[in-house]
């Protein structure tokens, strides 16, 4: 006797494969074989109220935003993104807010799972032409995601005690300016970039003048801070879009600060 199993409709898979819970559902799938995308239409179903965003109280269904689209994990080769109209809510303390959705974070471009994959894409290569390319994606966005998982990774650091500190100054744009980089030389780490002569710069010193001072009484050697040197200078070569200092910091941080960086 063969034993049959019960084969879910296309909606109720792609729904399992995205973690949707209720009140959200598929609506429908628009697969086009020509520009090779597969669009998946996500609508909230029976719902009349939603939490806030801002203080999660129950608030009623006011409206729906204008149509957004959030760029998911390929399917096979299939370019996939997320469309929905989400709903606004009017709460009485904080006036017609739009929902948040289980899929994306606030204002994100992408869901949870793209970031997360094109973070340890734009890790591993090391080249953001390259990533890009895998990721099908352009350089605003791919400079977006690594500034977002740095903003998270450093949100996310602990203030553990940092023994010896190393300090280093680099070239990053024409015309001599310089960042000093602040680095935990026993955990092989950039902690900051900075832009040289700044305000800013000499408050990162005096953050870190323990460090700094054992440093000098200990005679410890800057070797880890060169190490991470070479790694800039090979991030620097492959990368593109150094034109603001940001951009630099952004970069380093990202290759260099070992963050945890993913979303959750």
């Amino acid at each position: 006797m063969t034993n049959h199993t019960h084969l879910p409709s296309l909606g109720d898979h792609y729904s399992q494969l995205l973690g949707l819970v209720e009140p959200w559902t598929i609506e429908n799938i628009d697969l086009n074989v020509d520009q090779a995308t597969l669009d998946i239409h996500v609508i909230e179903q029976d719902a009349t109220a939603f939490p806030c965003p801002e203080c999660g109280t129950s608030s009623k269904l006011y409206d729906h935003a204008p149509e957004r689209r959030w760029r998911h994990l390929d399917t096979m080769q299939f370019t996939t993104e997320i469309v929905a109209r989400l709903p606004r809510v009017s709460c009485q303390t904080h006036g017609v807010k739009t929902v948040g959705v289980p899929w994306a974070d606030p204002h994100a471009r992408w869901t949870l799972l793209f970031e997360r994959f094109a973070i340890l894409v734009l890790e591993s290569t090391s080249n953001i032409t390259r990533a890009m390319a895998l990721l099908k994606i352009g350089w605003d966005q791919a400079q977006a995601i690594r500034t977002r998982a740095v903003e998270r990774g450093l949100a996310r650091r602990t203030k553990e005690t940092i023994d010896h500190v190393g300090i280093d100054e680099k070239s990053f744009l024409a015309g001599h300016q310089y960042a000093s980089l602040m680095t935990d030389l026993d955990q092989g780490r950039v902690l900051d970039v900075v832009q040289d002569r700044t305000t800013e710069s000499a408050k990162m010193l005096k953050r870190h003048l323990d460090g700094l001072l054992a440093h000098c009484l200990h005679d410890i050697t800057n070797a880890v801070t060169e190490g991470l040197n070479s790694k800039i200078q090979f991030v620097k070569a492959s990368a593109r879009g150094f034109r603001t200092f940001q951009n630099y910091r952004i970069a380093i941080l990202f290759y260099c600060g070992k963050l945890d960086m993913l979303p959750l």
